[in-house]
């Protein structure tokens, strides 16, 4: 699937957040992706361009 399509079809959901609920869910998850990456929980690249 192309990044394109994938990044479309991600937005959905957000859209329905609303960007300053969208802005707080991306704050509060940042601590999380990377502590779960530098453990190497999962692979970087699946936490997409963040």
């Amino acid at each position: 699937m192309r990044a394109e399509v994938a990044d479309r079809l991600d937005a959905a959901p957000y859209g329905h957040l609303g960007p300053a609920v969208t802005a707080r869910l991306i704050e509060l998850a940042a601590g999380l992706t990377t502590t779960l990456r530098l453990a190497g929980a999962f692979p970087a690249a699946h936490f997409g361009k963040g």
